[in-house]
């Protein structure tokens, strides 16, 4: 096939309004009862492409989940699997009235992250028990162990309960513009960012070279579609405090219940104080962010056109800008660490590279509890987590990572250099799972959308580091005080302790 030298924009999803549990048709009503599954996923959705054969229009022809359940259904007489033919990509607004109706699909895609808003509701099964037990595609081992115990831990709700699965781990990175640094004076097939001062200060000589070119032609030094650089920061920044935090459940993350901790006991303390370590991280944040393309650059676009110089990117960015010949050489390295300068004065870890975190969070709803149905879904679910099935469900999609890739196993080869520095990273020890210290990630999604806000007015100039310090942490106050009234944590034990 000839490659397109016009490059897709990224996918986007096509969201289905319609219910998949309880129809008029009731599925279950005779000898086979039908689960029925969103095929959504982070890095690209599941679902099986309309065709088969590949084309410009249809760089990835994918069908691999619905063969895994065909087999899966073989294994299960009476049992049948329906693949959505899209999915709801995690949209609230589609999701929420349909747990609240109990017509959601038996198996539903959506972010992890909600869970702490959606405690007591009822939405989903309690997974924990299963993940303890041994799953019958592991050989007897338990279910959990096809997971890191610190990523599984990082999954966990404020009540220490896991009610989600992932399917993946998702590769993050920064992709770079061999062509650009070339112009700007710098060897990029020598490239050897370790540190965040070494990433700004080659972002700088970059925007020199910007600088005098003409601005019609629009060439750009960096820009991203999301927040990840910033999560890995912020452990980065807070890494010895990790220690302190993990102590009601000791699984090296500090996760929401601990964090309020921290935070009522004054151990934690942020503030908009220049010499405060929060500040620290913002100023941080914001020198990296000068050199940021505003809005007015649609981000996949500046970097299809050869316009952008660095870009983070995800597995799917990745797979993406594989398939077509953009004009120019790219290449990708590991999100750097913090300097060893210091800013917070305590002694810093790095965070694991080349991989964020399990990715691709899929739930068990009360769809599934209203027909019966709870065995047969999380069965499901540990066959298609088993290795031999996990591999070729999210290799054959060619942006994520597998749970637990095989040695044997043909991984693109632009994830290849981020599995190796992850396994790396995670052989020498000490580092710091992805968002061991994250406030950000824990908190709840208000909060999350919150600190999305602020930083990107503060990348647009309308506030100071200052300003957005403040706004941020006077919204944590009152994030932490509200959570612990809701949830009942023991505010005045942990301010006597």
């Amino acid at each position: 096939m000839k490659k397109s030298t016009i490059p897709l924009l990224l996918m986007t999803s096509i969201f289905s309004l319609a219910s998949c549990g309880n129809t008029t048709d009731d599925p279950n009503s005779g000898e086979v009862k039908t689960i029925y599954v969103d095929g959504g996923g982070d890095i690209g959705n599941y679902n099986t492409t309309s065709s088969m054969v590949k084309s410009e229009s249809n760089p990835f022809p994918y069908n691999t989940l619905e063969v895994l359940c065909k087999e899966w259904e073989e294994k299960h007489p009476g049992y049948k699997v329906k693949i959505n033919k899209t999915s709801a990509g995690g949209d609230r607004s589609i999701l929420e009235g349909q747990l609240k109706m109990k017509n959601a699909c038996h198996i539903i895609y959506q972010n992890g992250n909600i869970i702490n808003s959606d405690l007591g509701k009822d939405y989903y099964v309690n997974l924990t028990p299963y993940l303890e037990k041994e799953s019958p595609y592991l050989n007897g081992k338990a279910w959990k162990t096809v997971y890191n115990e610190d990523e599984l831990a990082a999954t966990q709700a404020a009540d220490g309960d896991i009610y989600y699965v992932n399917m993946e781990k998702i590769p993050v990175c920064f992709m770079y513009n061999k062509t650009i640094l070339r112009n700007a004076g710098i060897d990029p097939d020598n490239l050897n960012i370790q540190t965040l001062d070494e990433l700004v200060k080659i972002m700088s000589q970059v925007k020199q070279w910007t600088s005098k070119q003409d601005p019609k032609d629009g060439y750009g030094v960096y820009s991203t579609v999301y927040t990840w650089y910033q999560l890995a920061l912020e452990t980065n920044m807070y890494s010895d405090l990790i220690e302190q935090g993990d102590v009601l459940r000791k699984n090296g993350i500090v996760d929401q219940e601990e964090m309020c901790r921290l935070y009522v006991k004054k151990i934690f303390q942020p503030s908009g104080d220049e010499s405060n370590r929060f500040y620290q991280l913002i100023n941080l944040i914001a020198k990296l962010d000068q050199n940021k393309e505003s809005a007015a650059y649609p981000t996949a676009q500046s970097w299809a056109a050869g316009k952008l110089a660095f870009m983070e990117a995800t597995g799917e960015h990745l797979r993406t800008y594989s398939t077509y010949d953009l004009g120019y050489e790219w290449g990708t390295f590991p999100l750097p660490d913090i300097s060893l300068n210091d800013y917070s004065g305590k002694a810093l870890k790095g965070v694991l590279r080349g991989i964020a975190n399990l990715s691709t969070s899929w739930w068990v709803t009360n769809t599934a509890m209203e027909d019966g149905t709870v065995d047969q879904c999380v069965d499901l679910l540990q066959f298609l987590t088993a290795p031999e099935q996990n591999n070729r469900m999210v290799g054959d999609l060619k942006g994520g990572i597998p749970l637990n890739p095989t040695d044997d196993m043909e991984l693109a080869d632009y994830l290849k250099p981020l599995v190796k520095q992850y396994n790396a990273d995670r052989a020498e020890g000490g580092r710091a799972a992805w968002t061991a210290f994250s406030p950000v990630s824990v908190l709840g999604k208000s909060f999350t959308d919150n600190f999305i806000r602020k930083m990107q007015d503060l990348d647009k100039g309308t506030i100071s580091v200052k300003e957005a310090a403040e706004s941020i942490c006077k919204t944590m106050e009152n994030t932490v005080l509200a959570t612990c009234v809701e949830l009942g944590y023991p505010m005045d034990e942990w301010r006597a302790e």
